[in-house]
């Protein structure tokens, strides 16, 4: 389906809601779990990244609905294509959950290579660490001979995937949205079992540790309120150390209720505090961000007056 497609598509459903159209809607349960780390990149990631998971709810409404049998066909109209996955329950999605196991649509092979863009608009390519004899081969055939190749701790998002794949317990998986006031939240843990969320973080030194459990916590709490496990499971490689720390605690709905509310308020024009100034730093919604346009002192820590984002 086309970029004009979606948008018009996107457009047209938030008409059926009675939102307007500058209205955000549809997000990530991973953004907003992020506002621990910034509250302005929590919101404006999202914003960003509407139609994203826009097409992402869209994509798992038809495609388990064809899974279900509730439909055989797609639809023609757009009004009827957006109407499709009204049938799905809570229930059917524990159902595909079960069925899928391991073998989750979800859960793919091994990634060998991943491409990214700097800063400056370059072409990078990622290599995944410690590959096999094997592995090595099939990339010497695949990769470009003039590829520029990346430092990987650079670039700890790609990090992070690589690592899951290797270090990760493994749990089967899905993806589903569920609706909290005007919001559909788009989600998939890193595992689902019957008793637990799983979710899975890296950081390159202990520093860096605090932040990062602070915020797989409050995205661990935001799963397991949505899918309605009792426990969380959370684990935290840390690469220096080659170590994995693992908690397993029971879910907060109240911790998970509190974010929503923040991050709401915050998307609706609320007061927010300045973050540390090294998040600016490699932020890209730097250029959107009213705080992140000011000129800063990047090794200081907060600064600044509170601000607000354009609602």
């Amino acid at each position: 389906m086309g970029k004009q497609k979606m948008d018009k598509l996107l457009a047209l459903e938030k008409q059926r809601r009675g939102v307007g159209a500058n209205k955000l809607v549809f997000l990530s349960i991973a953004n907003v779990a992020s506002y621990s780390w910034c509250a302005a990149q929590s919101v404006l990631k999202s914003r960003q990244d509407e139609a994203a998971f826009f097409g992402s709810y869209l994509q798992d409404r038809i495609s388990y609905s064809a899974e279900l049998g509730y439909i055989d066909k797609l639809p023609t109209t757009p009004q009827k294509i957006l109407g499709v996955g009204d049938s799905i329950t809570f229930k059917d999605i524990e159902n595909l959950l079960h069925e899928q196991g391991k073998d989750s649509i979800f859960t793919g092979g091994s990634t060998l290579s991943i491409e990214v863009t700097d800063k400056d608009g370059k072409k990078i390519t990622l290599l995944k660490p410690d590959m096999s004899d094997i592995e090595k081969k099939m990339m010497a055939d695949l990769i470009e001979k003039d590829a520029t190749i990346g430092n990987l701790e650079d670039f700890p998002l790609q990090r992070g995937v690589f690592l899951e794949e290797s270090r990760a317990e493994e749990y089967p998986k899905i993806r589903w949205n569920f609706g909290w006031k005007d919001y559909t939240l788009v989600g998939v843990p890193d595992g689902i079992t019957d008793d637990f969320v799983y979710e899975f973080k890296t950081t390159r030194n202990r520093s860096n540790f605090a932040f990062m459990k602070y915020g797989a916590t409050a995205q661990a709490d935001l799963y397991g309120h949505f899918f309605r496990r009792k426990k969380k499971r959370i684990q935290i490689h840390i690469v220096e150390e080659n170590r994995t720390a693992t908690q397993e605690t029971m879910t907060s709905s109240e911790n998970a209720e509190d974010y929503l509310k923040r991050f709401m308020d915050a998307d609706h024009g609320g007061e927010l505090r300045p973050p540390k100034a090294f998040k600016c730093k490699t932020c890209r919604c730097s250029e959107t961000c009213p705080h992140g346009r000011e000129p800063k002192n990047l090794k200081g820590k907060s600064q600044g007056a509170p601000f607000r984002l354009p609602a």
